[in-house]
């Protein structure tokens, strides 16, 4: 039987995704802050949402080898509620792990993306010795932009990226 990884800090959870998680899917990829910083990837269903799960998040940890993408739900609520994801993943364009993180909207501003990022960049470095990280996100996107200096990435450049639209800011760690 496969171990199932948890990470937990003060107060967030952090699990391995699954199929069933298709519904916290289908609201994060339509929430205003996705659409307007990741893009649409024109997800409307629930089934559509767990064939997302399947043939991109689960096929990449398949391909991999290593379970670095998470849904996180605060240890206080009693319904477990995701709230949003975190994790590193291997994008076309970059020779690093790039740390992507996102929340639904009335998750926001809490200090959950810290929290977060921090668990995963640590069990990335403790328990798959993984430091080569780095992060893109829009130029427009200014909160993303602070949690990264926070976590002591420093910005690099400005790219293009395949399968992105518009320019990337690029952070390394």
């Amino acid at each position: 039987m496969k171990e199932t990884i948890v990470l937990e800090t003060t107060r967030l959870l952090l699990r391995p995704i699954t199929l069933d998680d298709n519904a916290y899917i289908l609201a994060q990829l339509n929430d205003p802050g996705w659409l307007q910083f990741i893009g649409d990837r024109n997800i409307r269903s629930l089934e559509e949402a767990r064939t997302y799960i399947a043939d991109k998040i689960l096929a990449h940890i398949e391909k991999t080898g290593q379970q670095t993408f998470f849904v996180i739900v605060r240890k206080d609520d009693a319904e477990k509620k995701i709230v949003g994801q975190c994790g590193l993943f291997e994008r076309e364009g970059l020779d690093k792990k790039d740390l992507g993180f996102a929340f639904l909207e009335d998750y926001c501003g809490n200090g959950y993306g810290s929290e977060a990022a921090t668990a995963v960049l640590a069990y990335a470095e403790k328990k798959l010795a993984i430091t080569d990280i780095c992060a893109i996100t829009a130029e427009e996107n200014i909160p993303s932009q602070k949690l990264l200096n926070k976590l002591g990435m420093t910005y690099k450049e400005t790219i293009t990226l395949p399968n992105i639209d518009g320019l990337c800011m690029y952070y390394e760690l």
